[in-house]
């Protein structure tokens, strides 16, 4: 699960911490890396409204002063393999994670733009209800904390 901790009948485990970054087709002319100012002028691809990573973005970008709505949003899409196959054949760009891209930057079809003196972050945990989760489910969260991403 991502985002932050609320729910006081749910234990949270750290898992996995995560960085949202700026993704564009390879081919796509544009520097190495751009100020958060330069956003606006971007063609972008977003998420739809009610999924967790577009709250974590719209949150992280308006502390950073940026309002989402003031993006150029060409598109809403419901995924991000959706996102990242748009970005294949367009010039726009999209905030996806970086574990969800990893194959494609490798491969060189897609390319991360690095922003001026802004990262966006979150924390994915590993959830269960409050108490000692039965041994089965207690195996499989220990299997998943040794696991390496």
């Amino acid at each position: 699960m991502e985002g932050t901790p609320t729910q006081p009948d749910l234990h949270y485990i750290p898992f996995l911490r995560d960085e949202i970054v700026l993704v564009t087709g390879a081919e796509t002319k544009i520097p190495e890396h751009i100020s958060p100012e330069q956003f606006p002028q971007l063609p972008f691809v977003l998420r739809e409204q009610g999924s967790g990573t577009y709250h974590v973005i719209r949150n992280q970008l308006a502390q950073a002063g940026i309002a989402i709505n003031t993006l150029n949003c060409q598109l809403v899409l419901g995924s991000t393999e959706g996102i990242k196959h748009y970005l294949l054949h367009s010039n726009c760009f999209a905030l996806l994670s970086i574990y969800s891209i990893r194959e494609e930057v490798a491969a060189g079809k897609l390319k991360i733009i690095d922003i001026d003196e802004l990262n966006i972050n979150r924390m994915f945990y590993i959830i269960h209800r409050q108490g000692e989760p039965d041994p089965y489910a207690k195996q499989f969260i220990e299997f998943s904390l040794r696991q390496k991403f």
